[in-house]
């Protein structure tokens, strides 16, 4: 994705003002999601948390249990302008982990 500097910066900014210590924990994650209105509480909850668990270990690259800047800001630029062939790529590596 090209995205022109000063873009790049805003995303940070925000980043750490949301998040100070410089990385999303999986609780912040769902809460983030939740903000989007992709992750709700219901019925199937418990199946649907097992996903964003997949979802975040996934985005997770350096296996630290956490979402850096970096790993974050690639979900989102996947999730706001990646191609369905990307996005098929995401739901695949969930499948294989």
């Amino acid at each position: 994705f090209n995205l022109p500097s000063k873009e790049i910066e805003g995303w940070y900014e925000r980043f750490i003002c949301c998040y100070p210590y410089g990385y999303v924990s999986f609780q912040e994650f769902l809460i983030y999601l939740k903000q989007l209105n992709i992750y709700r509480e219901n019925q199937q909850h418990q199946l649907f948390k097992s996903l964003i668990e997949q979802l975040f270990y996934t985005l997770d690259v350096n296996n630290d249990k956490q979402l850096n800047f970096e790993e974050f800001f690639q979900f989102n630029l996947l999730i706001n302008q990646g191609t369905d062939e990307d996005k098929l790529k995401l739901i695949l590596n969930l499948h294989d982990r």
